[in-house]
């Protein structure tokens, strides 16, 4: 496994912190421009009511509907309220993808603990048919400023509701330990040997010294249709 910040991981880029900082940035500004641009169509209306009908704004007689859509191209306040409700929702929008850029998860990622956040996503769920070797991939998250220094993972015995059990020797952490540097990612493999018979064996993976950072571990062993 390469270290997340590197260009050999295909989901690389959703942690990158400056990356994503950029995007916002870009919505926001993008977001002015339009409010600026809405502002002076208001204020150059309402320069062009004034032109047209003479007088100030304030000693104008009261308009006819058909004066008030050749300046607004609706009647009174209904332009306005349909414009800012069109730049509510682009701002909407624009935040929410950046929220999902940012977390930098989805549906079909790995599971993962966010050390920086202090929170777990995802389980692992894996299928085998008996005396398979399977395995998943963890992925550990250091998103912020600070070095976490090495993180160690741990995890027993499977144990099914039958009282089957998968022994803690056939349940391997590839690597773990391993060192967190500031924004960083690394993935975990996780390997099971299913020397055991159909069921399901379910587990929990632990962090140490961590003790908000768990991961719910099941097994689905299954015999091989005849």
């Amino acid at each position: 496994m390469e270290n997340g910040t590197g260009n050999g991981l295909p989901w690389a880029s959703v942690f990158d912190s400056a990356a994503n900082m950029r995007a916002l940035t870009a919505i926001q500004a993008e977001g002015l421009r339009a409010a600026s641009k809405l502002v002076d169509r208001f204020i150059t209306a309402a320069s062009d009511s004034v032109n047209t009908f003479g007088g100030t704004a304030g000693s104008r007689s009261a308009l006819s509907e058909d004066q008030r859509a050749d300046l607004w191209g609706a009647t009174d306040i209904e332009p306005l309220l349909a414009s800012w409700w069109t730049l509510i929702d682009q701002f909407g929008r624009g935040f929410a993808a950046a929220g999902n850029r940012e977390s930098g998860r989805s549906s079909d990622g790995p599971p993962t603990l966010d050390i920086a956040a202090g929170s777990a996503t995802g389980r692992v769920a894996i299928e085998a048919a008996p005396g398979d070797t399977v395995t998943a991939e963890i992925w550990l998250d250091n998103r912020g400023v600070d070095d976490a220094g090495e993180i160690r993972l741990r995890i027993g015995a499977l144990e099914s509701d039958g009282g089957s059990v998968v022994p803690a020797v056939d349940v391997d952490l590839l690597p773990a330990t391993v060192a967190m540097p500031p924004r960083s990612g690394r993935g975990i493999v996780l390997r099971i040997r299913a020397g055991v018979p159909a069921g399901v064996y379910r587990g929990i993976l632990f962090t140490q010294g961590h003790p908000e950072l768990w991961l719910p571990i099941e097994l689905s062993v299954q015999d091989q249709p005849a």
